[in-house]
């Protein structure tokens, strides 16, 4: 029995000095409260509901994308005039003159900004650590701010194709909506989840209480 528990405690020396190694630490850092498990369902659920966006809820609501690209093409054709650029807005048609030649710009279902709401709604509806009632909160939120702001990221395009011509113009619309993309989206993100994080919500939505081994939330 003596030499049994011997060979016991050199066996537990040894595991904890493997347990002392830095890379050990990190992998069950990363590991620590199920964080792969949740980062795997995140990239799923993200998946999933940008997936949806795309392929069923923009195209059912095609209709709407017109209308706000309707709206953004007048918006940005206000803002164009504030900056002194001649323009004309007919429906989702925006005309500016580029080179001293009229030039038809079509803000389409595109431009109109349902590929930056689907990322974000996406982004939000997929934090489950956060309760359900502040991710549709944010999403429906976040789809307004980038409603209201597109006009601007578009007027600037246009501004920035007059100045300098159609083929470096193509370059900076993309630029332009590559930053967008990015910098006005994951800011957005951040202030949300930084203004949401632990914070109970008003209204009790039961799929949000759930426990589950895949988030600590309730």
């Amino acid at each position: 029995m003596a030499k049994y528990r011997g060979g016991g405690g050199t066996k537990e020396r040894i595991w904890k000095r493997v347990k002392g190694l830095e890379v050990v630490k990190r992998v069950k850092k990363a590991l620590n409260a199920g964080a792969l498990d949740n980062a795997i369902l995140f990239v799923l659920f993200f998946l999933v509901i940008f997936l949806v966006f795309v392929y069923v809820l923009n195209p059912l609501f095609s209709g709407v994308w017109e209308s706000i690209a309707a709206f953004h093409a007048e918006g940005a054709h206000k803002i164009l005039d504030f900056l002194g650029e001649e323009s004309y807005a007919n429906g989702n048609i925006l005309i500016a003159p580029v080179g001293g030649t009229p030039i038809r710009f079509v803000v389409s279902q595109l431009c109109s900004g349902d590929v930056e709401v689907a990322v974000l709604a996406a982004l939000i509806l997929a934090t489950i650590s956060i309760p359900l009632f502040w991710r549709l909160v944010g999403a429906v939120f976040g789809a307004i701010v980038i409603i209201a702001l597109n006009p601007f990221r578009i007027a600037l395009t246009i501004y920035i194709t007059a100045s300098v011509g159609l083929e470096a113009g193509d370059f900076y619309h993309s630029v332009i909506f590559r930053l967008f993309l990015f910098f006005v989206l994951l800011l957005y993100y951040f202030i949300w989840f930084r203004l949401v994080e632990g914070r109970e919500p008003p209204i009790k939505i039961p799929i949000s209480r759930k426990k589950s081994r895949w988030t600590n939330s309730e």
